[in-house]
């Protein structure tokens, strides 16, 4: 169809709106490079016109975002959610534009007459494609520098459909999203529902769930509950805080490392008493990594490749007991450094890295010494559920009346468990994480590295640091009490184990002979 009248529009669906001349035979319009005939009057699509087509990605909303080591990131933003795209994406917008723009048609602009056919200009894209899709061209998109909206030391955001709940040492406060015009938030970071923060969270069923196994009645009232240093209700509910604060400070950064409290043998663990459950309770408010810790290896530079550059959490599910916990130490305190199979590698500023929390049915190994203890802060759990599950019977089913974080929950328990969560935050960043007096590790550990007959026999000594005790008397007196005088045990496994008793407790052993045989003293290390 030929219009003959001279436009100052394009026709419907085009991104720019005249023609115009760039050279004495070289006409532009919308995406496209029209070049005049010899005669002259008409003019004929030719190519593609590159900066047209780097303003039309941008105005479907693709950016260049750079990122804090000096890379990039593509970009598409949406009334300001953003998030990471690949080049196949843009390409992908770029051809559905195409393919419902381009037409067969006539029109004349200037004293030219335009003739493009829908064929031809699907042609001229296909065949320039290689050329416009690839990081040299796109890397000339504009630069997004809207900054994202970010926890910081004070301050954790949590961003729902309907609104972003913010925490602080004061308390939550709600906030509209019309509030907060200059920040966009990561796309990964949204919590897929509505929240109405409540004062009724300490009613979720969740909260219940850490009363449980944190040891605690759930008829024992909150200013009765048992003080031991810190109690372990509290240290629950600062350790969910403490994972849900996307901001990590490099001098105290911790992995949360969650334990049994029931005494296990290393090829006889418990488990079955929730922890997995604490993940999945974070990972309905931050976008969380589960990495299979059995199959996890210490050499294994691929080991991370589901963390992207917007997990907030890693969580590493029933970790093996032979994974050398000191591996996580540079990752902890300088930024998690991942390599990926095909991909460039990235690392995590430090303030931005992602908290780590690990579920083990087994101490890990490297776990006991100053370097390693200042890195953790260990949960354990109280048997309330595995008791239940080894009745063959569904604990969180049969305790609470449905599941969890289905849509067995109402609306209402939704809110009241989003509450409680985020009331944790808050807690966390009024008064950080809160220590108490670990009730079995360390006979865990001990357990773990000896038997269950040493473990016993140790814990009746009653052990005071700097005082003398005899080995050659104990090694006697355990081998005759457990084993029999013609066994094989000898006094040089039992020495063994005394070194590791020591080691746990965080003690050296210093040995001295004496007529009646080879004496230890315990004493409390120095360093």
């Amino acid at each position: 169809m030929k219009n003959t009248e001279s436009i100052k529009e394009a026709p419907s669906g085009f991104f720019e709106p005249n023609p115009k001349k760039i050279s004495p035979k070289i006409h532009v319009y919308d995406i496209w490079r029209y070049e005049e005939t010899k005669a002259g009057g008409y003019a004929l699509p030719t190519g593609v016109y590159r900066d047209g087509i780097l303003k039309l990605i941008n105005h479907m909303g693709f950016w260049k975002k750079y990122k804090t080591d000096g890379s990039y990131n593509f970009i598409k933003e949406k009334q300001n959610i953003i998030e990471a795209v690949t080049i196949a994406h843009i390409r992908d917008a770029m051809t559905d534009y195409v393919n419902k723009t381009a037409k067969t048609t006539s029109f004349d602009y200037a004293g030219i007459t335009f003739n493009p056919t829908a064929e031809k200009l699907k042609e001229i894209f296909f065949a320039n494609s290689t050329s416009i899709f690839n990081d040299a061209i796109l890397a000339h998109l504009p630069n997004h520098t809207r900054p994202v909206l970010r926890d910081d030391s004070k301050t954790a955001y949590f961003p729902f459909k309907n609104c972003v709940l913010k925490a602080t040492k004061d308390g939550v406060k709600t906030i509209n999203y019309k509030d907060l015009p200059a920040y966009c938030i990561w796309k990964e970071h949204i919590i897929n529902r509505d929240c109405e923060y409540t004062e009724d969270g300490e009613k979720s069923q969740f909260r219940k769930f850490i009363k449980n196994v944190s040891g605690i009645s759930e008829e024992i009232k909150e200013e009765s509950i048992p003080d031991n240093g810190a109690n372990r209700f509290k240290a629950f509910g600062t350790a969910m805080g403490y994972l849900l604060h996307n901001y990590s400070s490099p001098s105290t950064a911790r992995a949360v490392i969650a334990y049994d409290q029931e005494l296990s043998g290393k090829y006889d663990p418990n488990g079955g008493t929730g922890k997995g459950i604490i993940a999945q309770a974070v990972k309905q408010l931050r976008n969380t990594a589960t990495i299979d810790g059995k199959k996890i290896k210490d050499d294994n530079q691929f080991s991370y490749q589901m963390v992207n550059e917007r997990t907030q959490v890693i969580y590493f599910d029933d970790m093996r007991s032979n994974f050398d916990f000191l591996t996580f130490n540079s990752n902890l305190t300088e930024g998690w450094q991942i390599e990926r199979k095909r991909r460039d590698a990235f690392r995590f500023a430090p303030g931005e890295n992602p908290k780590t929390y690990i579920s083990s049915n087994s101490i890990l190994k490297n776990s006991e010494g100053t370097t390693a203890k200042r890195r953790q802060f260990i949960i354990e759990f109280a048997p309330y559920y595995s008791q239940i599950a080894r009745l063959d019977r569904e604990p969180i089913l049969e305790t609470h009346g449905n599941m969890f974080f289905m849509d067995d929950w109402s609306q209402e328990e939704w809110n009241r468990f989003y509450s409680y969560m985020v009331d944790c935050a808050a807690y966390y960043l009024a008064y950080g994480l809160q220590f108490y007096q670990l009730i079995a590790v360390n006979d865990n550990k001990l357990l773990q590295k000896t038997n269950t007959d040493f473990v016993e026999f140790i814990n009746s000594k009653e052990i005071q640091p700097g005082e003398n005790y005899s080995i050659t008397d104990w090694a006697k007196e355990f081998k005759e009490l457990y084993y029999g005088e013609d066994s094989e045990f000898n006094s040089r496994m039992f020495g063994h184990f005394i070194n590791i008793y020591a080691k746990i407790k965080g003690w050296d052993a210093k040995r001295t002979r004496s007529r009646e045989g080879v004496l230890v003293k315990f004493t409390e290390k120095t360093n």
